[in-house]
C-alpha cells in the first residue's frame, strides 16, 4: 500500500499531502502515527532500513565540505544526499540512490544524519556501525588537539566528591526549572567528554547553537541552558544565576 503511493505522488510541491495518505496504508486501528521519515524506510528497496543521528555521522553531515568528505571517508560505500526536509521526496531520493549504487550500504544525509540498509536486521545494524565507526576513526585521526578551544580559566572540573555534592545541591533547582510546564525527570552525567567540553573556551558559543541536527532543532527549538559561572562558584550564587538564565 505504501509503495503504491509512488504512483499517485503529485510532486515535491504537494508532498505534504502524502502524510495524510499514510493513514490509508495502516493495518487496523491504533498504534503510533506514521513518522515523517516513513517514506525513507518504506520506499527504499531493502528489508531493513536504519535511520540514525550518531555524533560522528552528524559531524560529516553538517560539515561545510560534507559531500567531498563523504567520498574521502567512505569511498563509494556511502553516498551523499543533499539536504532536503524530511518527507516523501527524500524517501524517493534515497530509494533512487540505493537503486543506482548497488555497492552502497547507506547514505549521509546532508545537515541531518545517516541511513543504512541491509537484507537482515543484523546486516543493517552492522552497516550502520561501520558508517559510525569509520567516521569516528577519520575524525580522531584528522581533528585538532583542542577542537573546542583552549581551557577556560576556572572551569576545570571539581574533584569528584566535591563535584557530586554540588550537583546534588543544584539538582532540585534545575529540575524545578525544567518542570515549569510539566514534571520532568533529571539525568546527571559527568563523563570525560562532557567535562572536557565544559572546560573549553568555545563551550558557551557552541552550546547556544542548540542541537546539531538542523531538522530536529527547527522542530524542538531546544537550546541548552549553560551556567556561566566558574566551577568554584557557591551554590547560592549558582542558584541565583540559574534563575536569571531561565528567565532569559
Amino acid at each position: 500500500r505504501l509503495r503504491a503511493l509512488v504512483d499517485v505522488y503529485p510532486g515535491v510541491e504537494r508532498e505534504d499531502e502524502m502524510v495524510a495518505a499514510f493513514d490509508y496504508c495502516l493495518h487496523g486501528k491504533g498504534g503510533a502515527a506514521p513518522s515523517i521519515d516513513t517514506a525513507m524506510h518504506g520506499l527504499v528497496d531493502a528489508a531493513h532500513v536504519d535511520h540514525l543521528h550518531p555524533d560522528s555521522g552528524i559531524a560529516i553531515a553538517t560539515s561545510a565540505d560534507g559531500e567531498s568528505l563523504t567520498e574521502t571517508v567512505f569511498g563509494g560505500k556511502v553516498v551523499w544526499v543533499p539536504w532536503r526536509r524530511p518527507g516523501f521526496q527524500l524517501g524517493l531520493d534515497i530509494a533512487d540512490i540505493k537503486a543506482k549504487h548497488p555497492e552502497a550500504i547507506g547514505c549521509i544525509l546532508g545537515g541531518h544524519g545517516i541511513t543504512a540498509w541491509g537484507d537482515t536486521s543484523d546486516e543493517a545494524e552492522q552497516n550502520s556501525l561501520w558508517i559510525i565507526e569509520t567516521a569516528a576513526a577519520y575524525i580522531d585521526q584528522h581533528s585538532r588537539p583542542e577542537p573546542f578551544g583552549p581551557a577556560l580559566d576556572g572551569y576545570a572540573a571539581l574533584p569528584e566528591t566535591e563535584r557530586r555534592a554540588k550537583a546534588a545541591a543544584l539538582v532540585p533547582t534545575i529540575r524545578s526549572i525544567a518542570s515549569q510546564d510539566k514534571p520532568m525527570v533529571g539525568h546527571f552525567t559527568e563523563s570525560d567528554v562532557v567535562l572536557d567540553f565544559l572546560e573549553a573556551a568555545e563551550h558557551p558559543r557552541l552550546t547556544a547553537l542548540g542541537t546539531s541536527c538542523p531538522d530536529h532543532f527547527l522542530r524542538t527549538k531546544v537550546k541548552p541552558l549553560v551556567l556561566d559561572l566558574p566551577a568554584d562558584a557557591s551554590v547560592e550564587d549558582s542558584i541565583a544565576r540559574l534563575r536569571e538564565l531561565h528567565v532569559a
